[in-house]
């Protein structure tokens, strides 16, 4: 890995694309504040008599969003350190030094999408 390098343009579009990634939802997933919410409209709905909403229904759903309630972590917020980001893919080698060889592996498959291995005449 001492002769990879990753060019300065290839350099911002990873950034880039990292960043794109960063900002997308890894999974819709409800928190706990909109689960609570959930559960008190759904409990008035219970109440008032709301013909669609079973016995059944009403207590699955109760105990689904009461484990969303209990389990959910807070998520955290992904930011990027573009300073260091840059400085590690600008020295590709310091970066897979310390690694082992499936972390290498990995770091190369995450990098690149396809290697072209040309003949030398």
């Amino acid at each position: 890995m001492c002769g990879l390098a990753i060019p300065a343009e290839l350099q911002a579009a990873v950034i880039q694309e990292v960043q794109c990634r960063l900002g997308q939802p890894q999974t819709p997933r409800c928190d706990p504040t909109t689960a609570r919410e959930q559960l008190r409209r759904l409990s008035v709905a219970y109440r008032m008599g709301d013909t669609e909403l079973t016995d059944d229904i009403y207590l699955r759903e109760r105990a689904r969003l009461k484990r969303i309630i209990a389990d959910e972590p807070v998520p955290t917020v992904q930011v990027l350190n573009l300073t260091k980001a840059m400085t590690l893919l600008s020295d590709m080698p310091k970066l897979a030094e310390p690694a082992t060889v499936s972390q290498r592996r990995a770091l190369v498959r995450q990098v690149f999408e396809q290697v072209w291995l040309e003949k030398q005449r």
